[in-house]
Parts: C-alpha cells; sequence; structure tokens
C-alpha cells in the first residue's frame, strides 16, 4: 500500500495582511500611531510658576537691645525687607560731622539718600536725626546734650519699635547704648563688655570712659516724663549705677 507524500501546512496569505493593512510584524495598523519622537513632541508641558523669593538680611552690627528697640550700622538696599519685617515706627540716626551738625543733616556729608527716604515713606517709618559728633582723642568730645536729645527720642515708646544707628553701628550707638544700660541698672561691667563686643576691633577709651562718667542726673526729666517701655526697667537716676 503506498503513502502519499506529506505536504506542508498552509501559510498564511499576503494577499490577506495586505487586505488587513497589517504589517507581517505588528498586529497594530500602521497609520494610527506615527514615529514615537513625534507624539513625545505632542505632549503640553505646564511651566510650573514660583513666587519671587524675598531676601531678609539684617544691617551689619544688627542686635535688639530691648523690648522694641535695635541697633546696626547704617542700613543699605538689600536691608530694607528686613527692616520693614521688624514693623519699625521710627529710625533715629546719629549722625557724624560738625558740618552735619551746624546744617542739621544727616547720615554723610549730604541729603539722606532719596532712596532711603523712599522706603521710609513707604513703611511709615517716621525719621529723627540726632547730630552726636564722635569721641575722639585728643580733642573731640561727644557733647552731652546730643546724648540727652538721643535718649529722650530712645526712652519714649510712642516711638517703638525703633532702630538707633550711626555708620557702623560701634561708637556713637554703643555710647548711647551704654549710657541706657546704666539707666537700666546694668552693672558697669557688662555694660562694657557690650560695648567692646560691637565696638571691635576699633575700641576707644574715650568712649569707655563717657559711659562711666556720664552724669545720669542729666536725664532725669526725660526718666520723669517721657512714657517708658515698662520692660526696660529704667529707673530714677538716683537710684541707677
Amino acid at each position: 500500500m503506498g503513502t502519499e507524500p506529506h505536504s506542508p501546512p498552509p501559510s498564511s496569505s499576503p494577499d490577506i495582511l495586505e487586505a488587513d493593512g497589517r504589517d507581517k510584524e505588528s498586529t497594530c495598523p500602521a497609520e494610527t500611531f506615527g514615529p514615537i519622537s513625534e507624539t513625545v513632541l505632542q505632549i503640553p508641558v505646564t511651566p510650573i510658576l514660583r513666587p519671587p523669593s524675598i531676601e531678609y538680611i539684617p544691617p551689619g552690627n544688627f542686635a535688639a537691645v530691648a523690648r522694641n528697640l535695635f541697633r546696626s550700622s547704617f542700613p543699605q538696599k538689600e536691608n530694607f525687607s528686613y527692616l520693614r519685617k521688624l514693623g519699625l515706627r521710627s529710625i533715629l540716626y546719629q549722625s557724624l560731622s560738625e558740618f552735619m551738625l551746624m546744617t542739621h543733616r544727616t547720615l554723610v556729608e549730604g541729603p539722606y539718600p532719596a532712596e532711603h527716604r523712599a522706603f521710609l515713606e513707604s513703611a511709615g517709618i517716621q525719621f529723627f536725626q540726632c547730630p552726636i559728633p564722635a569721641n575722639k582723642e585728643p580733642f573731640a568730645l561727644m557733647p552731652v546734650h546730643a546724648v540727652i536729645a538721643a535718649l529722650s527720642i530712645l526712652l519714649d515708646s510712642s516711638n517703638h519699635p525703633i532702630l538707633v544707628h550711626c555708620n557702623a553701628g560701634k561708637h556713637r550707638t554703643g555710647c548711647v547704648i551704654g549710657v541706657l544700660r546704666r539707666l537700666q541698672r546694668w552693672a558697669l561691667t557688662p555694660v562694657l563688655v557690650e560695648y567692646r563686643m560691637y565696638a571691635a576691633p576699633k575700641v576707644r577709651a574715650m568712649d569707655q570712659l563717657f559711659i562711666e562718667m556720664f552724669d545720669l542726673e542729666n536725664v532725669r526729666d526725660i526718666v520723669e516724663h517721657v512714657h517708658i517701655e515698662d520692660r526696660w526697667g529704667v529707673h530714677d537716676p538716683n537710684h541707677a549705677r
């Protein structure tokens, strides 16, 4: 009995594949999806918007002296945001030269900078000027009446919060704060230690002598008639050190 030769299994007809519109190696219609790169580029990208950052930079030699009282060197433009954050009501600047003393101008030899004036106005900060020539050997002495004028502004709580500063925040500011510390009944040693800390590296012997020898009786009227912040601990000069 003879055997019939085995025939191979039927293969898929090319006509059917072409009629289907399918590639031999893919089951997806070629015209449905474009190239991958084109598909990715068509995805919309929404940018992430972030608010601009604000830097709060304190002025040089900045410190809190007491409740609602701060000290520093002369503020720069980059310090305005920080000062605004403090919610200041007043700024007291202690100017330097005799030229400014005679003309009642503040800061450097000329008017207060326009950008600083604009900042004070926008922030609702009142500005006080108090010309105080610095102690310098051998004959330049800080006038007592100028320090009294500065203290009358600082002690009045209606001016608080207040920032007091000179150019460097060292000598004139240091002397005024030193006298204030004595009114707060600080012992002389910590008063002078604080002065040296902020005056370094240019510590002046005349400043320290001025703080020690300042007669607190000179500010009796201020202490008696100005409303002083209770937490400052300022007492009658007769009982202060």
